[in-house]
């Protein structure tokens, strides 16, 4: 299968914690940065197909027992969707909940000196 680059704007462009809408080859995505690391996805929620940008950036709750405060790990790689507040790991698309099989799609994405170049599968 033929793969694409697409320069998607300067790194500065987008603020860390917060996911960008977009639309790449007619499909839409998402990017989200983290620091210096960028992350890319298919822009809809595989169980009813809310966008996935109008979600929280955050991350995964560490095991706690009740009264314990809780500290996320992973902070900024996890997506909750707006509507049933799925979560899905940036890193790999997979959803955060056992019980469920869904899974985003993810695209590779690189820095090449300010630049955010995605890659297209």
């Amino acid at each position: 299968m033929a793969s694409s680059e697409h320069d998607v704007g300067a790194m500065d462009d987008f603020q860390s914690g917060r996911a960008y809408p977009m639309s790449v080859e007619g499909k839409p995505l998402a990017l989200v940065r983290k620091n210096e690391a960028f992350f890319a996805f298919r822009d809809a929620c595989p169980h009813q197909g809310a966008r996935l940008s109008g979600g929280l950036v955050s991350g995964s709750p560490k095991p706690c027992l009740p009264g314990d405060e809780i500290v996320l790990e992973n902070e900024g790689e996890i997506v909750i969707c707006p509507w049933h507040g799925w979560e899905f790991d940036l890193n790999d698309g997979h959803t955060l909940a056992e019980s469920c099989r869904g899974r985003v799609k993810t695209y590779p994405v690189r820095l090449v000196g300010d630049r955010v170049i995605l890659t297209l599968f």
